[in-house]
């Protein structure tokens, strides 16, 4: 007995659509517009929203033989937590910084 598994094809179609289309068909606050369009620090972005000193709480930082690093936070205010964030990046070598 045959098993056949039949695949079918779609075409989609993709528009560019600016950022200010998206927003104003949606309607999110302008603190949450904020973060998402940036492509800046959270840390900084929770610090202007909040006007407050913004801390880190590291909950696991690791080096990777490749050289990844990855870190998860928590970002806080005094002891709100306001988010929690996972980062990954290349270690960078003496030479490479220079």
């Amino acid at each position: 007995m045959w098993n056949f598994m039949i695949r079918k094809k779609y075409i989609v179609a993709f528009y560019t659509i600016s950022s200010f289309q998206v927003f104003s068909t949606i309607s999110l606050p302008i603190e949450l517009q904020l973060i998402l369009m940036n492509n800046g620090s959270l840390t900084q972005n929770f610090n202007s929203i909040t006007g407050q000193q913004i801390k880190i709480q590291v909950v696991k930082q690791k080096s990777k033989k490749n050289r990844e690093i990855t870190r998860k936070v928590w970002i806080k205010e005094n002891l709100r937590k306001l988010a929690f964030a996972e980062s990954y990046w290349q270690k960078k070598t003496l030479i490479e910084q220079i």
